[in-house]
């Protein structure tokens, strides 16, 4: 009777967690789309970069650093519950990896540059000159911004083919 219990507690568990990873996936995912989007829209006044920057980087906060959060530790409870921590495959370890490179990305580049760019515009509007760095600010989020997209299709591409070991 325990085992039965403990075998439903762990597909309910696993269940949960896959719930979880896909929400996640798809907050992380949309808000990538969002991000783009907001950023064909700027660069046509100061005030008007100003407002999407401040959306952009509400989005950033919420969405992304939260789907990451949630799609990371879900991630690692699927890995627990189904009981492959000893045992990786090839394709898992490539895809923490490339979860890392994400993460990494988005902390120590993405995000720093967005609330820089951001930050200087509001700045502006009350009269600061603009640093010279901020048209390469709008740069780096777009060729960083590409990478991870890149990397989060080739995470999403290695989760669904599966390669064997």
């Amino acid at each position: 009777m325990i085992g039965t219990d403990f075998k439903e507690v762990k597909k309910v568990s696993r269940t949960t967690l896959k719930l979880i990873h896909y929400l996640a996936l798809s907050a992380f995912v949309g808000s990538i789309f969002a991000h783009i989007l907001l950023g064909t829209f700027a660069n046509s006044d100061l005030a008007g970069d100003t407002f999407l920057l401040r959306i952009k980087a509400m989005i950033t906060n919420v969405l992304i650093f939260g789907g990451l959060g949630f799609l990371a530790a879900s991630g690692a409870g699927l890995i627990v519950v189904t009981g492959k921590l000893t045992a990786l495959k090839r394709w898992l370890k490539i895809k923490i990896v490339l979860v890392v490179l994400v993460i990494a990305n988005t902390k120590f580049i993405l995000a720093p540059a967005g609330a820089e760019r951001a930050r200087q515009a509001s700045d502006a509007l009350v009269g600061t000159p603009l640093l010279p760095n901020y048209s390469d600010l709008g740069f780096r989020e777009d060729v960083f911004g590409a990478v991870n997209l890149a990397l989060v299709l080739v995470i999403i591409v290695l989760s669904i083919r599966r390669l064997p070991t």
